[in-house]
Formats: C-alpha cells, structure tokens, sequence
C-alpha cells in the first residue's frame, strides 16, 4: 500500500513522485494507493479496484479513515509517501498486523514549516512527528542529502532515493533569433507558485522588452500583457515537456525554500534547457554549481542577470548542456527505481504479516 495524504490528482511536487513511485511499482508488486480525493479516478499503471480514497479531499480525519482500509487490505508494506500524519496510525497497526512501514521523506517537516511562518507550537508539533516518523519506521527513504543529513540525528541508516525524471531528448540548440521566450511553471494555486507569478507580474516591464513569458499550468490571476501568455493546465505529460523544450530558459522565483529538490527546476534541466532561480530554489539540489549548471542568483537580481545573460549564446548553451548532463546523471529514473524496489523487497521479506 502507498500512502499519500496529498491527492495523487493533483500536480505538484509530492504526487508527482507518488505516480512515479506506483509507475514503478506496479509491475514488480500487488501495489495499491490510498490517498484524500472526492472521487475515484483513473492513474497509470493501477486499476481502479486498487486506489482507495478518503473523502473529503481537505479531510481533518485522514488517520482515523485510513484504519479500515489497513485493516482489510493485508499488505506486506505500508510506503508512506511522506505521510506524517498518517504515519502514526500506520506504525501502532504494523505492530498488531506485522506488515513493515517504509517512509519517504519528500521533505524537512518542521524546518519548511517555520519557513511558511509556523508558530513555535506548530513547530514543535511538527519536530514530534518527524522525530516519530524517522526514528520508528522499518525503512527510512530521503529525496536529498539536505533531508538525509537532518534527520542523520535520529538514525543512521536512512537509504538516498532521489526524484525520478524521465531521461528524455534534449532541446534542439537555439538560433540566434531576436526574441527569447521564458517559461514559469505553476500551478500556481499555492502561495509559493503565487509568489512566483506575482513576480513576473510586478516586474514584466523591467525585463527587455524583446523576452517573452508562457506561463504554464492552471492560473486563474492573469493580466493582460502583449509579453505574456498563458498556456492554461497541459494535461498531457509529454505535452508539458515539450511545451519547455521549446523556451529558451526558465524563471523559477522560489522565496520558501524545500529541502527536497523542485521537479519545476530539474524538468527543464532534464531537456537541455537552462533555469534561472533563486538561492531558495537551489535547496535540495546537491553539487550543482552556479552558471556552469544553472544560474542561481538572489532574487532583487533576478531581472538584470535574466536581461544580461539571455543572449550570451555560448553561455546559455554550455549550461543547457551541463543541465541535462547534471540530471542524467543523478536522477535517472530506471537506475533510482532499482533502489526503491530493493528497498521494498527487503522490506517485504521483513514482513511478518497476520
């Protein structure tokens, strides 16, 4: 069973690796998912008699709904796809029932939430999951080296996975055409997407006048600017590649830094097409270095490197390069998926299941 407190319909970061996790899964094992969701959809790789939902989707109750569906499914694994909330629940019914519990930590819970703003209560709430999570699973899984070297203090053992990305063509090289054309990824319906597209909002008018924006995925705050076009949801994934190998570069302005890396940064990368982002966006990414594999620079800085260093073409071509050379090398998807089905057969042969 994978657990995933965030709707796997949704497109952000957490279910992004959630549906490539069941992708990888469902040919190697009897993979079911559970997760918060009005209804029951279709997903790729599983059929529909395997996804379990809890309703509704914003559901407070998650830990005391998920019990039945344990309790009737005899699972060898629980993955928690960085569920601390549920992971309690999970963890007192491994006990009784005997399945192992696998958790993937995506993130550092208690430090992105005082980044948000949380209080010292909430903080504190927080280090207890986190430190319950990692300390009491059977297997432990970290998306970076940021996330493994934090929680290193309740355990030793915690198993590097990183994200998985499709190692796909890159990018055709670009001409030396006049107009540029700059991507910002949604969607833009969380505080840290808004931020980005106010962003590009407030300061279209001081980039040259010869860049051109897409912004892609839902956005529902448009204005109306001859620079800027909405590509609207792509619902297709090979779509959405190609809609960013097309641009010439992407702008990420990251303000909450995650300790996990940003799928946002590493897709375009993965294309052979440069990003721009902040020191904020760059957490999570291990090695990389500034202008040789991406350009990270602060955020008041942003528009003038953009508006200087677009057009220099062997620059922009060299870090393309590198980028796709950065992902390839260390987010391959068949390479990091062995990993995760070692993991789970062990854990499965560990299992002392009722």
């Amino acid at each position: 069973m994978v657990s995933s407190i965030v709707s796997v319909y949704h497109t952000d970061g957490t279910t992004v690796r959630t549906k490539r996790v069941l992708i990888s899964l469902a040919p190697c094992f009897d993979v079911h998912v559970i997760t918060r969701a009005e209804e029951i959809r279709s997903l790729d790789g599983l059929e529909q008699s395997h996804v379990h939902i809890v309703r509704p989707e914003r559901s407070v109750l998650w830990p005391i709904q998920i019990i039945p569906h344990i309790v009737k499914g005899k699972y060898d694994v629980v993955l928690c796809e960085s569920d601390f909330f549920g992971f309690p629940v999970y963890y007192l019914l491994s006990r009784l029932l005997g399945y192992t519990v696998v958790f993937e930590a995506h993130g550092i819970l208690s430090k992105e939430g005082r980044n948000r703003g949380h209080g010292p209560l909430k903080f504190r709430f927080n280090r207890m999951l986190e430190k319950l999570a990692i300390k009491k699973a059977d297997f432990v899984i970290a998306l970076s080296d940021e996330i493994r070297e934090e929680y290193h203090k309740y355990r030793s053992d915690i198993i590097l996975i990183p994200v998985f990305m499709e190692m796909t063509p890159s990018s055709s090289p670009k001409d030396a055409q006049t107009r540029k054309t700059i991507g910002i990824i949604g969607p833009f319906d969380t505080v840290r997407n808004r931020q980005s597209l106010e962003f590009l909002h407030t300061n279209i008018d001081r980039f040259d006048r010869e860049l051109d924006f897409v912004v892609i995925g839902e956005c529902r705050t448009r204005i109306d600017h001859p620079r800027i076009r909405y590509s609207g949801y792509i619902e297709s994934f090979s779509d959405y590649i190609k809609t960013i190998a097309h641009l010439d570069a992407v702008l990420v302005d990251e303000r909450i830094g995650t300790s996990g890396p940003l799928n946002k940064i590493l897709e375009p990368m993965s294309v052979g097409v440069p990003v721009f982002t902040t020191t904020q966006g760059a957490i999570g990414l291990s090695n990389l270095v500034n202008s040789r594999d991406i350009f990270v620079v602060e955020e008041g800085n942003l528009v003038e490197i953009v508006n200087d260093t677009i057009r220099n073409r062997h620059l922009m071509q060299s870090v393309a390069e590198n980028a796709k050379r950065y992902v390839d090398n260390s987010y391959d998807w068949q390479s990091n998926s062995r990993k995760l089905i070692s993991v789970l057969n062990e854990a499965a042969h560990s299992s002392n299941r009722i």
